[in-house]
């Protein structure tokens, strides 16, 4: 494997980054789905929005039914105050989630780790210094373990917006052109 900017293998990097997703789903379960639910909700909106205003569209290109064109007019309405209000009680938990997590960070993750060690290399100065350093680099550009919530939203947010791009694209393009945009 090559190695990135900083001299790091990236499997290095991929399994310093699986450590401290176990490490962060140890100590509050609830954080990643709550921030994969808000990613997929936030990354989905825009398409489903494309997608209602597309057979609006067809709908008023095509046949024009009164009935049709209401259907995708309340769908459109309805579609927005849903995605808006799941959006808010997935904010809300994902929110709580993340300050739960805050709090239970520094006490849970490092006590758990300095009473499963041994008193003696608990006690040395070397030990000491190695969790300061932690401290300091999480503190420190957002570097640690912070960083891992900042990448892994922003990357299930980025995938499943090309998911929900291709799917859209071949939905829309598969459909039947309406006759009256036939030229």
């Amino acid at each position: 494997m090559k190695k990135n900017t900083n001299g790091i293998p990236l499997k290095k990097v991929l399994q310093l980054h699986m450590r401290a997703i176990k490490d962060i789903h140890s100590i509050c379960p609830g954080l990643f789905p709550a921030m994969t639910a808000d990613s997929v909700i936030n990354a989905l909106k825009p398409y489903i929005a494309i997608y209602i205003s597309a057979q609006l569209i067809n709908e008023l290109a095509g046949a024009r039914r009164a009935q049709a064109l209401w259907f995708w007019v309340l769908c459109a309405i309805f579609s927005t105050a849903l995605i808006a209000l799941v959006n808010v009680f997935i904010g809300y938990h994902k929110n709580r989630q993340n300050n739960l997590f805050i709090v239970k960070y520094d006490t849970t993750l490092f006590a758990r780790k300095m009473f499963s060690m041994d008193f003696a290399d608990m006690d040395k100065q070397a030990t000491h210094d190695k969790l300061s350093q932690i401290k300091q680099n999480a503190n420190w550009m957002g570097w640690g373990i912070p960083r891992t919530l900042h990448l892994i939203p922003d990357a299930i947010k980025d995938i499943t917006g090309i998911i929900g791009a291709i799917a859209l694209t071949i939905t829309l393009f598969t459909s039947p052109i309406p006759d009256g945009a036939k030229s």
